[in-house]
């Protein structure tokens, strides 16, 4: 949520994004995969190639996906994890999320988001300082940052 929020501007944004992939060793980390994603705005199904590759302390995924309706954007994700240990179960928390949208028609916007995560990780919670970049737009951009604290358990 938006620190900035009021009851026109900054409101919550929802949004749900699934993803199904065939993943096998002879790939080498590639992989064919669908998406589905939900926004406020609507629901957008996609499909794609994506990369994964997960060692103990680092995660790479990314995926290259087109949305498969009319006037489609391309998405570029990108999400970078570097998780070293510090002492005994903490470990440092670092992360980097890029989601950039390219549409294919003149009449849409660009959309590129940057999301920054550093902090410490203890069992499955990590909590520390982030930082949300959002610029959109196509000749000129809006400009929209958000820095704060996060918290995220996996499970």
């Amino acid at each position: 949520m938006d620190y900035t929020m009021t009851t026109n501007s900054g409101l919550p944004q929802f949004g749900f994004t699934e993803a199904i992939s065939f993943n096998d060793k002879k790939f080498k980390g590639f992989a064919p995969v669908a998406v589905v994603q939900i926004f406020n705005k609507g629901i957008y199904p996609k499909a794609g190639i994506q990369y994964a590759q997960t060692r103990q302390n680092i995660t790479i995924f990314t995926w290259v996906v087109s949305e498969i309706m009319k006037n489609p954007h391309i998405d570029f994700f990108l999400l970078g994890r570097y998780t070293p240990k510090l002492i005994g179960n903490i470990n440092l928390f670092t992360q980097i999320e890029l989601v950039n949208v390219f549409p294919t028609v003149s009449e849409n916007n660009f959309s590129f988001i940057q999301r920054f995560r550093l902090g410490l990780k203890i069992s499955a919670f990590q909590f520390g300082t982030g930082m949300d970049l959002i610029q959109s737009g196509r000749n000129t951009f809006t400009k929209t940052n958000n820095i704060g604290g996060f918290l995220r358990c996996e499970f």
